[in-house]
């Protein structure tokens, strides 16, 4: 299995030098250099047994599974495992790069979800989590509009999530200088699934315009207000 181009994970056979027999095992390498193999004539990846040869102690465990769907499950259930330990100490950008990394996962893998309303419910709740965990950074380091974009797309994913409500309110009424009351009326649109492409959930470009849409009827009610 090819990672990239110059990383690869494969069996490999290799002649023992004492006894010059072939046996198999597993190697990943960087390159063509070994980094980590195991020695083992089974045809599915161990998750234990590894040692090191180029690549830096200790060797890493493998996990392995099912399909690709299920790679980008569990990276997003450990981005959202370590984000809560993040939020405990404050650290507002590392969890921003976490979810990044963990959104860019499951659109990668998107493509491959299949069509059971099943699949498509776990994907959606763990991009919802990841884009409620993202926006809330956002807002904590002052980024009211992206806290906004993220707070509205987890909304479209999942209405029920009070703190994405929270922080698309709170960003709208900072970005805009609006009331609560305005913020509320303004959004009121959010978590109906209008506003987001659910074919493709994980580019905001629709959240994006309707944000400038939002943004375009405060300012004309400001500017009435003045006349």
């Amino acid at each position: 299995l090819e990672a990239g181009a110059a990383r690869t994970i494969a069996r490999e056979p290799g002649a023992s030098g004492k006894t010059g027999k072939v046996r198999y095992g597993w190697v990943l390498a960087d390159h063509g250099r070994p980094w980590y193999g195991v020695r083992t004539d089974a045809l599915t990846m161990p998750s234990t047994g590894w040692r090191a040869f180029d690549g830096e102690a200790p060797a890493p465990s493998v996990e392995t599974f099912a399909s690709m769907e299920a790679v980008g499950l569990a990276a997003a259930d450990r981005a959202i495992e370590v984000c809560e330990v993040a939020v405990e100490r404050g650290d507002w950008h590392f969890v921003r790069g976490t979810c990044d990394v963990a959104l860019e996962t499951l659109e990668g893998h998107a493509a491959v979800r299949s069509a059971s309303s099943l699949s498509a419910s776990a994907f959606e709740r763990r991009a919802a989590a990841l884009l409620e965990r993202r926006g809330a950074s956002a807002a904590r380091t002052q980024d009211f509009r992206s806290a906004l974009r993220d707070a509205v797309a987890a909304l479209e994913l999942s209405p029920a999530l009070a703190a994405a409500r929270a922080t698309a309110m709170d960003a709208a009424q900072v970005m805009l200088a609006i009331s609560e009351c305005e913020a509320s009326e303004l959004l009121e649109a959010i978590g109906r699934g209008f506003i987001l492409d659910r074919c493709a959930p994980l580019r905001l470009r629709p959240v994006e315009q309707w944000i400038d849409e939002v943004v375009c009827v405060a300012e004309s009610r400001e500017a009435a207000r003045r006349r």
